[in-house]
């Protein structure tokens, strides 16, 4: 499996039950070192993410990984993303935020 040992499904699942409310819609987007192409995928579930993530269709080696903070509509689990990861598909615009429950704030000196 191309992924295995880059991450603990175990950590990643605890942090996406902190940090996002039970059945709240969250998007995990992925930026891959070697191509221009966004992977975005919306979900409600930490475990059916972490299934799609672990399918071995997306290489994260050197990628970037990120989650959304902010509430999202729930609609957007209707998008062609919805539970599964979809490379070039359409990601998260201001449109779709409809609230915050953090604001991370990355200080450098």
């Amino acid at each position: 499996m191309k992924n295995e040992g880059l991450f603990d499904d175990s950590k990643i699942r605890q942090a996406i039950t902190q940090l996002i409310p039970q059945g709240n819609v969250f998007e995990i987007r992925i930026l891959q070192s070697n191509k221009k192409n966004v992977i975005s995928g919306y979900f409600t579930d930490a475990d059916i993410m972490l299934e799609q993530l672990n399918k071995g269709n997306i290489d994260l080696r050197g990628a970037n990984v990120y989650v959304t903070l902010q509430q999202l509509n729930a609609g957007c689990i209707n998008k062609p993303q919805g539970n599964k990861f979809i490379a070039g598909a359409k990601s998260t615009d201001d449109g779709a935020i409809t609230g915050y429950n953090w604001l991370f704030i990355d200080l450098d000196p």
